[in-house]
């Protein structure tokens, strides 16, 4: 089925069917990506510290230099599906190694660009948390600036910035909906796997992990409409 993405700006019909044959069409390569990226950092970090839960947990300056170092591998993933979608929706092929290699050759840059959004937004959320939201949203498609423009930074955020502006609430309401999709589905999954043990643990946020990529294809959607719309209409100005 033809994506929509590069068409006239979606409306939430059109974007939530487009996500889904999106995320149907290319589940393959987002359930391998995920089990060779994701799935060991799950199995290491129960290895280390068992259940979140677990009041025994030594979240120690080691500890915490490990969970950084797991959630940046993880971040990883993000950008690999973001990158395999786009190239499936420009119809180029896309492999598995193609996909990890980019990456990990984005990651630096998308880490970066990370960092500075959420110590932006803590800093944001300390003036009654409202201008922390609102920035928040502004911000949304920064990681997908850095992924597709070639930009990192201040840049990555201002661009972002510039996509969401006049589009702010339209925003916010297509990404609580592609949110809360996965969130209700994934509830029902975990509902249906038998009490947690330690095998299981890894098992159901793997699956999490899973349904929640659908929100990852959502957000890559997006960013792609409406940086193909802002685009006509600068063609337009000029």
């Amino acid at each position: 089925m033809k994506s929509n993405v590069y068409e006239k700006e979606y409306s939430l019909g059109d974007f939530i069917v487009d996500t889904t044959q999106q995320y149907m069409d290319n589940f393959k390569i987002i359930f391998m990506l995920l089990l060779v990226i994701v799935l060991p950092i799950n199995i290491i970090t129960f290895l280390l510290f068992g259940n979140a839960s677990t009041p025994t947990v030594n979240f120690g300056f080691t500890n915490i230099i490990i969970l950084f170092i797991l959630s940046a591998i993880s971040l990883v993933s993000m950008i690999s599906i973001a990158y395999a979608i786009k190239q499936k929706i420009d119809k180029k092929s896309c492999d598995l190694k193609e996909a990890i290699t980019f990456g990990f050759n984005k990651l630096m840059p998308a880490l970066g660009t990370m960092i500075l959004l959420f110590i932006f937004v803590f800093l944001l959320s300390l003036l009654l948390i409202i201008p922390g939201i609102i920035f928040a949203v502004y911000w949304t498609f920064a990681l997908y600036v850095v992924i597709f423009k070639n930009v990192s930074g201040n840049s990555a955020l201002s661009q972002s910035k510039e996509l969401v502006q006049n589009r702010w609430w339209k925003t916010l309401g297509f990404l609580f909906i592609i949110g809360l999709i996965p969130t209700l589905i994934g509830f029902i999954a975990i509902m249906l796997l038998p009490p947690l043990s330690g095998t299981i643990t890894i098992i159901s946020s793997f699956i999490s992990t899973v349904i929640n990529a659908f929100a990852i294809v959502g957000t890559t959607l997006l960013f792609l409409n409406y940086d193909k719309n802002r685009l006509k209409v600068v063609r337009k100005r000029t």
